[in-house]
């Protein structure tokens, strides 16, 4: 991605504030405000999970496997919408249904994260991180 990535804030209630932030001032989100994130777990239709081993100039959690794909939603996107580009973007791979498997807000973040599991069936070599 090219450009300022623009992040949409909501409340508490998960409700947008109307308030835009960019993610270079992550670090900055004021007190009861929170940004989108999402994690998607990637299963094969045989069972398997998708591990992905972390670039090593990471800033966070640099050289470490994780079990999802993901990241923050842009402006104007909804959680799907941000699941299904990040995932794309991350592995290549697309998914004909998300299933929303869990929230969870993370104050000291400030980030309201969504959990979604996509069940794909494709060739395993077809993944281009």
């Amino acid at each position: 991605m090219t450009g300022m990535e623009i992040w949409d804030l909501y409340d508490e209630r998960g409700q947008k504030t109307g308030e835009t932030w960019e993610r270079s001032r992550a670090r900055e989100i004021p007190e009861g405000r929170y940004h989108i994130v999402c994690d998607i777990l990637i299963r094969h239709q045989d069972g398997e999970f998708l591990l992905t081993l972390r670039d090593p100039e990471k800033d966070v959690y640099p050289g470490c496997l994780e079990a999802s794909a993901g990241g923050s939603a842009l402006s104007g996107e909804t959680p799907e919408e941000a699941a299904r580009r990040e995932m794309q973007e991350e592995t290549g791979l697309t998914a004909g249904r998300l299933e929303l498997i869990g929230t969870t807000r993370k104050p000291q973040s400030r980030s309201v994260i969504y959990a979604y599991l996509a069940v794909v069936n494709c060739e395993k070599d077809s993944v281009r991180l």
